[in-house]
């Protein structure tokens, strides 16, 4: 009974039927997508053909956040899968299990750990712009169980400015291996003429243009600093090896033990702040982040905490700038970045900006800035604070550093202090 049923997705409409069949044929499938086409609807049911395809496997959707699979995918699964006689449903677990002992496991990006130990054959990843990709080299690919020939990557997004998702798509539409498709509003037909008018009428243009027709040149919508790093490359201020051993190097922690800590490497050369280096990580203490400064090989002159890293803790009575203090084996000055309004920290990096350099290696990192932006409140039309999600501890960082960056440029351009920290100066200055 399963086995028929592998062919009863009548339901699929004119766009979605194609290219499910196309999807069968590669190992790797992109899919561009523009708003309310239905993607979800093609990717549940794609998983489910493969789940009745292949027995005991194990499938996995994804999304930037659990909340978001509940309330979306988690209801078409559990209708589409109602049609198959002895399926398993479970509701805590947002699990599927069908007659041949194979599953649909949804999960969020939100908590990585969640993702760890699994025996891994096919997986969506949805909304894949609002995804760090690290989570998915990281975690995903390793537990894939290359033994199976059926094992599957499909990636489901709507385009968000050039950033390294982008450069995902030129890459793997070169690539034999990957299925990838754009559909915008023209090409799918999904929508009325009407409703696509509607569409247009209510929103901004370029997040119609964004959202709609695909388009990866539209603004990020609420984003913070998108035009500032647009100036970035034009300004020809990203380029490679900006690393001088002869300057030392200023550290900026957003710490945290239950959240990822955030670390941006900086040096203050003449005018310009040089963004070097960057470390993300999760559930990693003192002892992890001072042994990471060490083996970098820099020479410190300046490392900034958090705020409240004054705080004392409940158990020892020692604040975690003490603490770090001590462990540390280098001489540097451990400093608090001074606490602000946040509109005053994200005007502070913009401020920054048209003295920031970046090292090239860094255009993942400099792409999920971009990414760094508003809650949209529908109900008042306006933009409200800023979006909690994976962007939010380097762009706390970032603010941190441009907190700084003013006296830090100060400092790094008195002759007395740099003729003490570098050596042979003066011929460094000839």
């Amino acid at each position: 009974m399963a086995k028929q049923l592998l062919l009863d997705f009548s339901f699929l409409n004119d766009w979605q039927k194609p290219v499910f069949n196309l999807m069968k044929k590669y190992r790797y499938s992109m899919l561009i997508v523009h708003r309310r086409a239905w993607k979800t609807v093609l990717a549940v049911t794609y998983l489910i053909y493969k789940a009745l395809k292949n027995d005991n496997k194990d499938l996995w959707y994804l999304w930037p956040y659990l909340n978001q699979t509940k309330s979306i995918a988690w209801e078409y699964l559990k209708k589409f899968s109602s049609q198959i006689p002895d399926t398993i449903v479970n509701n805590s677990d947002l699990k599927i299990t069908f007659p041949n002992w194979s599953t649909i496991r949804l999960f969020g990006w939100d908590n990585p750990d969640a993702l760890r130990w699994l025996n891994l054959s096919t997986i969506v990843m949805d909304e894949y712009a609002d995804i760090n990709p690290e989570l998915y080299n990281k975690i995903i690919f390793p537990q894939i169980n290359f033994h199976w020939e059926i094992w599957q990557t499909i990636i489901l997004w709507t385009p968000k400015w050039k950033n390294h998702f982008y450069k995902l798509y030129n890459k793997a539409k070169e690539d034999e291996r990957w299925f990838t498709r754009i559909l915008d509003v023209t090409k799918t037909k999904a929508l009325s003429d009407e409703l696509i008018e509607e569409a247009r009428q209510q929103v901004e243009p370029s997040q119609f243009a964004q959202e709609y027709m695909c388009s990866f040149e539209a603004a990020v919508r609420g984003s913070y600093y998108k035009d500032y790093i647009d100036d970035l490359y034009k300004e020809g201020r990203v380029d490679k090896d900006l690393y001088d051993p002869n300057f030392p190097v200023t550290v900026h922690m957003d710490l945290w033990i239950d959240d990822a800590t955030a670390i941006i490497y900086t040096q203050y050369i003449w005018e310009r702040v040089v963004w070097i280096d960057y470390d993300e990580f999760n559930g990693k203490g003192f002892p992890f982040i001072t042994k990471l400064l060490k083996d970098k090989g820099y020479k410190y002159d300046r490392i900034y905490l958090p705020w409240d890293a004054s705080v004392k803790e409940f158990w020892t009575g020692v604040t975690r700038i003490e603490t770090f203090t001590d462990m540390m084996e280098w001489e540097a000055e451990v400093e608090l970045v001074p606490r602000m309004k946040i509109e005053d920290w994200i005007n502070a990096v913009r401020d920054m900006f048209p003295h920031l350099w970046v090292d090239d290696s860094l255009e993942e990192q400099i792409d999920r800035l971009s990414m760094y932006e508003a809650e949209w409140n529908e109900k008042k039309q306006i933009f409200t604070k800023p979006k909690h999600n994976e962007y939010s501890h380097l762009a706390d960082a970032m603010r941190y550093c441009a907190t700084t960056w003013r006296s830090n440029t100060e400092i790094n351009n008195n002759e007395t202090y740099l003729s003490t920290i570098i050596p042979d100066y003066d011929n460094l200055l000839l």
